[in-house]
């Protein structure tokens, strides 16, 4: 049993470690403490004492985590309910190497993230990969279950605390302590079963240090063997326009799967299951999508056995109204009053002439110019312009996010013949050139009159905004892009 005062024993410990190690906060348990005394080795040479260490620490960042993130949640309940060994476990080397596609993040990288920004430490994400090697090292076969309540628990709602096994866990013990968001929280009862889920961390019992299955699980409806290789997740997952809001998905076909389940997730949402296609559709169209929103997929594999596989690799993407290949019109320019007019245009020019570049791209990594319109010029007159709507219907292109990408930048301006005087440089011993009639000689001062176009400022629209829609530069103007 893991005892109160033990456990503030290896909080102390983690804590004398960390600020050891080297001249930054670290992850806690990255280097054994001297104050552990001898290393506690059993039989097959394994060190205890550093193990329980390194385990103990790791259910507190756990613990964290879980307390954080609906997506993790899920993905535990997920794979336990695959009861790889028979039970809800989970080996936790699989489990880290799970991507969470709403949090964008490794598991790995997700407890040490919310671990490190918990406990307002100043530890990189990148440094935590050190602390999960030591520990893997040490517990090959660490394991994530959920032993009780797996079934009923609603990841939405509930979140469990966490608990941990040490590898010399005492199971005639009358209670274990629990950890909720990194720290102690009420022990639990061992004498009877909890009415609630626990994640629990400890060495799989039926897993040994060498990844071999310690026991054959048989099925009690049909004796066969349940350690059967389960099926692969699916591979080569895609997702691309199939209409008007509507997303189509792809994956590799196998030939062991009788069936595919796809899973969908609506922004940062929990995954869940949308639809059941048979093994001769590896293809499926999802419809009345929300345009705007990104939507993240996963496929699992059905075996004719009804064995699924673990879920596939996610992609995502944004539903969108228009349809590749439709046009994309400007339809109106707007200034917000006459004050926002007379800071691009004085009077004394009349109305204001408008440039207009797009580019694909992002305004940093701009690939290629689709449009460039010069001199648009509003037919009202210049009062009738200052905090109204002008209507126009100039095309820009035909938008393949195949061929000019999903973000267009429309960069805009004020043409505006402003002189600057006398810009100068003075030509050096060498140079020699003829403008002209003049020739310029080395030494010679050069005295330059330039031009310049009022920058009015810039947008990115997406293929997945509205088809028609109205933008601010958040400078006093707006324009207005329509599809057709």
């Amino acid at each position: 049993m893991l005892y109160k005062t033990k456990k503030q024993l290896f909080t102390a410990v983690c804590l004398c470690v960390a600020l050891a190690s080297c001249g930054v906060d670290e992850p806690e348990t990255l280097a054994p403490d001297a104050r552990h005394g001898q290393k506690s080795l059993t039989e097959n040479g394994v060190d205890t004492v550093r193990c329980n260490q390194l385990m103990d620490t790791y259910a507190k960042m756990l613990s964290v985590a879980v307390g954080k993130s609906e997506e993790l949640r899920f993905r535990i309940r997920e794979e336990a309910m695959l009861q790889f060994d028979g039970d809800y476990d989970i080996l936790a080397n699989h489990l880290h190497r799970q991507t969470l596609p709403g949090e964008n993040s490794s598991v790995s990288a997700l407890i040490g993230r919310y671990y490190s920004d918990d406990m307002s430490k100043t530890v990189g994400i990148q440094q935590f990969p050190e602390f999960f090697d030591t520990l893997f090292s040490y517990v090959p076969n660490l394991q994530v279950s959920v032993p009780v309540e797996c079934e009923e628990w609603n990841v939405q709602q509930f979140i469990p605390r966490t608990v941990v096994l040490p590898l010399d866990f005492d199971e005639s013990a009358e209670s274990i302590g629990t950890y909720a968001n990194g720290q102690e929280s009420e022990p639990v009862s061992l004498r009877q079963d909890p009415t609630m889920p626990f994640i629990v961390v400890s060495e799989s019992e039926r897993i040994d240090r060498n990844g071999q299955s310690r026991i054959k699980i048989h099925s009690a409806k049909d004796g066969e063997d349940s350690t059967a290789k389960r099926i692969p997740a699916p591979e080569g997952l895609v997702v691309d326009y199939a209409g008007r809001n509507m997303l189509r998905l792809y994956w590799k076909d196998d030939p062991q799967a009788t069936a595919y389940e796809v899973y969908r997730a609506e922004q940062n949402a929990t995954i869940s299951l949308i639809a059941t296609v048979p093994a001769s559709w590896n293809i499926y169209e999802d419809q009345n999508l929300v345009p705007g929103k990104k939507y993240t997929y996963m496929v699992k594999a059905i075996d004719e056995n009804g064995n699924s596989s673990v879920l596939s690799q996610s992609t995502s993407w944004y539903a969108a109204e228009r349809y590749v290949g439709s046009a994309t019109y400007l339809s109106g320019v707007r200034f917000d009053g006459y004050n926002a007019l007379m800071k691009y245009e004085s009077w004394t020019r009349g109305k204001p002439e408008l440039v207009l570049h797009v580019y694909s791209g992002t305004g940093e990594n701009n690939t290629k110019e689709i449009k460039s319109i010069s001199w648009i010029t509003p037919q009202p007159e210049r009062k009738k312009v200052a905090g109204h709507w002008v209507d126009f219907d100039i095309k820009i292109g035909e938008w393949d996010p195949d061929i000019l990408g999903n973000i267009w930048y429309f960069s805009w301006s004020e043409f505006d013949p402003v002189s600057i005087e006398e810009i100068s440089f003075n030509t050096n011993a060498t140079w020699r050139d003829t403008v002209g009639r003049w020739t310029i000689g080395a030494g010679a001062t050069v005295k330059l009159k330039i031009t310049k176009n009022s920058n009015m400022g810039n947008s990115c629209i997406f293929f997945w905004d509205p088809q028609d829609e109205q933008y601010s530069l958040g400078t006093g103007f707006n324009f207005r892009v329509k599809t057709k």
